[in-house]
């Protein structure tokens, strides 16, 4: 009997991107440095909803995030076929 299932991936396999993202805990701005071009950021709660979503073209970012409430959230950055997601933390 074959197998139905494809092989397994390992986290080792599958390529990210390497961004630095800082001050982490945030309170009025964080800055996303090492973007790709062409990347898509994204901001959400921990329960998925949507807070900020922005194409980028530059090297680096600075996003405000004075007007958001203080949480913890999910940073997600993609370009092409690779993603990297980050805990930031609002105060």
């Amino acid at each position: 009997m074959s197998d139905v299932f494809p092989s397994s991936i390992a986290l080792s396999d599958v390529e990210s991107l390497d961004i630095d993202v800082y001050p982490n805990p945030a309170s009025t701005f964080f800055t996303v440095n090492n973007i790709a071009s062409l990347s898509e950021i994204s901001l959400d709660t921990i329960f998925g909803q949507l807070i900020f979503k922005t194409q980028s073209n530059q090297t680096s970012e600075t996003i405000d995030v004075s007007s958001i409430h203080k949480g913890v959230y999910i940073l997600t950055i993609k370009s092409g076929t690779l993603m990297r997601s980050e805990k930031i933390i609002i105060q």
